[in-house]
């Protein structure tokens, strides 16, 4: 069991390495935006490496965040030509995503800085060093156990919300960032306030209208009720007079007037 002081000196090292390894600070670093879209491509690409599908709920459940976040990301990554969706052959009912050759290219730019910072970090460090560290860190994150592994006040876990407490001030950057795009459609939900304020006192007036109308409605059912067998009775009626009608056709024969027609507007001459 590693003593306190290892554990503490290893958790500042995770807490600062993920600090410095921020989508943004490699952005700003690189001298570029920082688009969610990357976390995309890099979740795209891992299912691909795994051979497992893409679908949007495994960007969510990557990203941790909700459905609606991680279908809009999808949207941005596909519009910026990075992702495309391909329909599931085992499953027409199910969309996958793959990267196009643009974002497999982009995927490499990003490796490839993300390599040049790693290699600058351990230049001065041995072959044999830089050997051993590889193979400690990827043994340490294999071995890290999920987040759900230990309940609450389990002996030898810490109490779930400070389990989070990294996760959740990872998230802060991009919910800041979302912060102006909340903020710009404020005016536009302010603008429909009075609109719909305005249409508050014709909705209230027209309730006595509607609730004086309840009585007369009830009212009027049991004399429709009423009135059901009376219709159904001259159904068989109806039906018995429908021979008689063509019957009566002969009685009344078109009249065909004697002689030639006569001209609109001439008089015939008395005999």
């Amino acid at each position: 069991m590693p003593n306190n002081h290892d554990l503490d000196a290893v958790e500042r090292a995770i807490v600062a390495m993920r600090r410095s390894m921020a989508r943004r600070t490699f952005a700003r670093r690189a001298g570029q935006e920082a688009p969610a879209t990357y976390d995309v491509l890099d979740v795209v690409e891992a299912a691909e490496d795994a051979a497992r599908p893409a679908t949007v709920s495994t960007v969510a459940t990557a990203l941790q965040v909700d459905q609606p976040r991680a279908s809009r990301l999808v949207a941005a990554a596909v519009e910026a030509g990075w992702i495309e969706r391909v329909a599931d052959q085992s499953d027409g009912r199910r969309t996958l995503l793959a990267r196009t050759d643009a974002g497999r290219a982009v995927s490499e730019q990003i490796h490839d800085f993300r390599r040049s910072m790693f290699a600058a970090a351990m230049q001065s460090w041995s072959d044999a060093d830089r050997a051993a560290f590889a193979r400690l860190l990827t043994s340490f994150v294999a071995h890290l156990p999920p987040a759900s592994a230990h309940p609450a006040g389990a002996p030898g876990s810490a109490p779930a919300s400070a389990a989070r407490v990294p996760e959740d001030v990872a998230r802060v950057p991009e919910d800041v960032a979302r912060v102006p795009e909340d903020v710009a459609r404020v005016p536009e939900d302010v603008a429909r306030v009075p609109e719909d304020v305005a249409r508050v006192p014709e909705d209230v007036a027209r309730v006595p209208e509607d609730v004086a109308r309840v009585p007369e409605d009830v009212a009027r059912v049991p004399e429709d009720a009423a009135r059901v067998p009376e219709d159904a009775a001259r159904v068989p009626e109806d039906a018995a007079r429908v021979p008689e009608d063509p019957a009566r056709v002969p009685e009344d024969p078109v009249h065909v007037p004697d002689g030639p027609a006569q001209a609109p507007g001439v008089t015939r001459p008395l005999s």
